[in-house]
């Protein structure tokens, strides 16, 4: 699910570029997915996002931050398409403004130091 939404905040601006790929496959590499995962993750390149799918079923604020974390660092920094689909994104994952501006910059940090 997070690795969902990391494709679909990459995808928000109308494609993924090469630095949003390289985070994607990164973080698939930290989860030590089996080929089938991978393959999996190729297909959702080529799909459209659907916010749904990542949203349902999230119930706790623990992976509801990950979710938006992760979407973050993938697009990090976000253009203003992707920034209103990570707004979207904290909004039905109900995550509180105060939180997801924590989160923000936590990010943003990361990614100076990166």
């Amino acid at each position: 699910r997070v690795i969902r939404a990391m494709i679909a905040a990459s995808k928000a601006d109308g494609s993924i570029d090469p630095t949003e790929r390289d985070r994607i496959f990164s973080r698939v590499g930290d989860a030590g997915l089996s080929q089938a995962d991978h393959d999996e993750v190729l297909r959702l390149l080529g799909q459209p996002a659907d916010l749904e799918s990542i949203v349902r079923g999230v119930d706790s604020r623990e992976l509801a931050s990950e979710i938006y974390a992760a979407s973050l660092m993938a697009v990090a920094p976000a253009n203003r398409a992707e920034r209103a689909w990570l707004d979207m994104l904290a909004a039905r994952l109900g995550l509180e403004n105060d939180l997801t501006l924590e989160l923000d910059r936590s990010v943003e940090a990361l990614a100076r130091q990166a």
